[in-house]
């Protein structure tokens, strides 16, 4: 047995107990992890170490196709906090991987009948698979500032950046290779990473942490007394938001919030994920403005007010947004929750 064979069995059977492992923990996020390692490991398996019957042949290969979208798919679940994947989103992962089958199947004829063509689809279908990894890399770095989660801000760049370019550096190999035998060095390369990825990952998750654990938030008027006067910073955080209503700022980021409170910022990252339970700064804002806006829609003293002027008002830069923030946290919209609390 070649090195290559022995490399990549070691590979298959690493990601198969360690996607037993993050399957049966139950969680969607873990699931998704899972998920993402059963597509790397259809990966490995279509690349010709066994003779597939043909009944599975095409099973196995649309299943090659996945790991870009389910590493989109990943990045979601990690990063977006209350994403639960849609079946019209599950639904064209599959499709675009049954796409790519499909145009690999047809690919001969297709150049045959619209040579001019040719160059565009040479390059498919890791191309447009590789749209997935692109829309993944914008979502993980959108999201890196208002990321309170220590260990999450870390992994934005450092992990999952990783696993990203390693996943288009394939694509890339794959459309430079495209239609020759890859060298078997590349091969070699590729699943010795797959391989030292997988174990990291395993020995990683054997640390006690609160990777998948999910606390529950709480304003600073929920915080007792008594943890005010043990924690300086947190009392001069609810100065400024209570008193000052620093969180009515338009486009308050946490580092001017520090900036504010002279304190580092790893420090107010800390506490408000720490001690106030807040997995990003955009949803700790929103739930002090909403809890402010509910105030005033409730206020007989501000009944003139319209709701875009409450939204300018609490830092939202137009009305849409401030809806959305409003249904969330209360499950209707700003007009209703007015109109019931005056008997309309």
């Amino acid at each position: 047995m070649k090195a290559l064979e022995i490399l990549t069995w070691m590979s298959v059977a690493q990601l198969l107990g360690l996607c037993a492992v993050l399957f049966f923990h139950g969680r969607p996020v873990s699931r998704a992890l899972a998920f993402f390692g059963l597509t790397v490991m259809g990966h490995l398996l279509a690349g010709g170490i066994l003779d597939w019957p043909a009944g599975l042949f095409p099973f196995i290969h649309i299943l090659a196709l996945l790991p870009m979208p389910a590493f989109y798919l990943l990045s979601r679940s990690v990063f977006d906090d209350g994403f639960r994947p849609s079946r019209v989103l599950l639904l064209l992962l599959f499709a675009s991987a049954l796409a790519g089958w499909l145009l690999n199947f047809f690919k001969p004829w297709l150049i045959e009948w619209m040579p001019v063509w040719k160059p565009l689809l040479a390059t498919m279908p890791q191309s447009f698979l590789s749209l997935f990894v692109l829309a993944a890399f914008y979502g993980i770095l959108r999201g890196r500032s208002s990321d309170l989660i220590p260990w999450r801000y870390r992994l934005r760049i450092w992990i999952l950046s990783f696993i990203g370019v390693f996943a288009l550096a394939i694509a890339l190999a794959e459309i430079y290779f495209a239609g020759l035998e890859v060298p078997e060095y590349l091969e070699l390369i590729k699943v010795a990473l797959i391989l030292a990825t997988t174990l990291g990952l395993m020995l990683w998750l054997l640390v006690p942490r609160d990777v998948f654990s999910v606390s529950s938030p709480r304003t600073l008027r929920e915080v007792p007394t008594s943890r005010y006067s043990a924690s300086t910073l947190l009392a001069s955080l609810e100065q400024s938001i209570q008193s000052e209503k620093i969180h009515h700022t338009e486009g308050l980021t946490i580092g001017q919030l520090a900036a504010h409170l002279k304190c580092q910022e790893y420090r107010l990252r800390r506490l408000i994920n720490g001690e106030l339970g807040y997995p990003n700064f955009n949803q700790f804002l929103n739930a002090h403005r909403i809890q402010d806006a509910r105030e005033i829609l409730i206020d007989p003293a501000q009944a003139d007010q319209t709701i875009l002027t409450i939204a300018f008002d609490l830092g939202y830069q137009s009305l849409a947004p401030f809806n959305v923030a409003f249904r969330k946290i209360t499950g209707e919209t700003p007009t209703a929750f007015r109109n019931r609390h005056r008997g309309i």
